[in-house]
C-alpha cells in the first residue's frame, strides 16, 4: 500500500512536451509502440487535463515497484480512495498472464471511465480497451520540435538523430548513448547479442539460420533462443517483417521502428539502408494499408494503387528510363502512381494513365 500511497502523493510531470499527432480522447485505451516512440509522454500529457486528486500514476519501470504486490493492493486502495477516476499504468512491459487475469479482474470491478496503459507488448490486452499504436516521430512531427525555417536543414537533422521521441530533446552526442541504455536496459546480453546481428539485415530478407550459424561461434546459444528473441523484438515493435506481395511463403524483409537503429550498434554507416528505413516508418506511421515489396519495387500499397521506389541520388532522367521499363509491371500489379523518394531531386512523367513522380524527402513525408 506503501508504494501506492507514493505514486498518488508524486504525480508526473512534463518539463517539456510540443504536441504530436497522436490525440488521446477519454476511455479506456492501451497504448503500444517501440521503446523511444513517446507512449508515457502521450499519456502523463492526458492525464495532466484532469484534476490532481483524481489521476492515479504508476510507473512500473520504476525499480521500486513489484507488480505482484501492487495488484495485491490496487484494488483495496482505489476503493478507499473513491476520488480517484482516472487510472495512468506506465511501462507495463513485464507482467505474466495470471497478473494479467488478476489486472484484468480490478479494473472490471472498479468501473473507473478514463484508464491509460503504455506498453511495448502489442498482444497486450484488456476487455473493453481500445489499442492504439503509438509511432515514433514522424518528418512532420519532428518540425514542431526541431523549429527551424529551413526544411532541407530540418530534414537532415531529423535523418542525423533519427526518429525516437526523446531524441528531439537530446544534444548530438546524447542520442546513441540513450538510444543504448534504452537497449540495456530491456534486454539480457544473449537478447542484445541476437539484435545486434539483425541490425546488418536493415531493408533485407532476415535469415535466422545465418545469425543462428553466425552467433553459436562467438558463444552457446540454441536456434529456439534466435526465434524466441525474434519474436520478442516483433511483438515489442522493435523490428517489422513486410511480405513480398502475391507470395506470401517467400521470406520476408526486415525494417526498424527507429530508422537510426543501425548506428547503435556500428560505427559504420550504410546511408542508402538508413534513407529506406526512414521512408518505411513515415509509410507505416500513416496506415495508409498494409505495405509489401516484391522484385521490382521497395514498398507497395495495393490498398492504393501505389509503389515506391528509393532512389536517393540518381537524376530524374535516369529514373524515368526505369519506369517505362516497369509500365507492364504496373499493368499487372494495377499500379496507377510510383513515387520514387529523393534526397532532393524532382520530376513527374505520365504514361498510359500511370503516374511516377520524384519526389524530395521532405516533400513526400509532409504530403502523406
Amino acid at each position: 500500500m506503501e508504494i501506492l500511497e507514493y505514486f498518488y502523493e508524486n504525480k508526473p510531470e512534463i518539463l517539456k512536451f510540443y504536441n504530436r499527432k497522436t490525440k488521446l480522447e477519454n476511455g479506456r485505451m492501451i497504448l503500444y509502440g517501440a521503446i523511444g516512440s513517446g507512449k508515457s509522454y502521450i499519456m502523463i500529457n492526458k492525464l495532466l487535463e484532469f484534476e490532481n486528486d483524481e489521476i492515479l500514476y504508476i510507473n512500473f519501470a520504476d525499480f521500486r515497484v513489484n507488480v505482484s504486490e501492487i495488484l495485491k493492493d490496487l484494488d483495496k486502495f482505489l476503493q478507499k480512495n473513491s476520488q480517484i477516476s482516472v487510472l495512468g499504468l506506465d511501462n507495463l512491459n513485464e507482467i505474466l498472464n495470471d497478473e494479467i487475469e488478476i489486472l484484468d479482474k480490478i479494473l472490471n470491478i472498479r468501473k473507473i471511465e478514463n484508464i491509460f496503459i503504455t506498453t511495448r507488448l502489442k498482444n497486450l490486452n484488456f476487455k473493453n480497451f481500445t489499442q492504439l499504436e503509438i509511432f515514433p516521430l514522424s518528418f512532420e512531427e519532428f518540425i514542431l520540435f526541431d523549429r527551424r525555417n529551413d526544411v532541407n536543414a530540418a530534414f537532415s537533422t531529423f535523418l542525423q538523430r533519427g526518429n525516437s521521441a526523446k531524441n528531439a530533446f537530446l544534444q548530438n552526442f546524447q542520442i546513441i548513448q540513450n538510444e543504448q541504455i534504452g537497449i540495456k536496459s530491456s534486454f539480457r546480453q544473449n537478447e542484445i547479442e541476437i539484435l545486434k546481428a539483425i541490425s546488418k539485415y536493415n531493408g533485407e530478407i532476415l535469415s535466422i539460420n545465418k545469425i543462428y550459424t553466425e552467433l553459436k561461434e562467438k558463444f552457446k546459444i540454441s536456434k529456439d533462443s534466435v526465434y524466441g528473441a525474434i519474436y520478442r523484438f516483433e511483438n515489442e515493435n522493435i523490428i517489422n517483417f513486410i511480405p513480398k506481395f502475391n507470395d506470401f511463403k517467400a521470406a520476408k524483409k526486415i525494417y526498424f521502428s527507429n530508422f537510426n537503429f543501425g548506428e547503435i550498434f556500428s560505427l559504420k554507416k550504410d546511408f542508402h539502408k538508413k534513407f529506406a528505413n526512414a521512408v518505411y516508418c513515415e509509410l507505416r506511421a500513416t496506415q495508409l494499408g498494409e505495405i509489401f515489396y516484391n522484385k521490382d519495387f521497395d514498398f507497395l500499397i495495393p490498398k492504393r494503387n501505389m509503389a515506391f521506389l528509393i532512389i536517393p541520388f540518381s537524376a530524374s532522367d535516369i529514373v524515368f528510363l526505369r519506369f517505362k521499363k516497369l509500365i507492364n509491371t504496373c499493368k499487372s500489379l494495377k499500379i496507377i502512381r510510383v513515387n520514387v523518394i529523393s534526397m532532393a531531386n524532382s520530376g513527374t512523367m505520365e504514361i498510359e494513365g500511370i503516374k511516377c513522380e520524384v519526389v524530395p524527402f521532405y516533400e513526400f513525408a509532409l504530403g502523406l
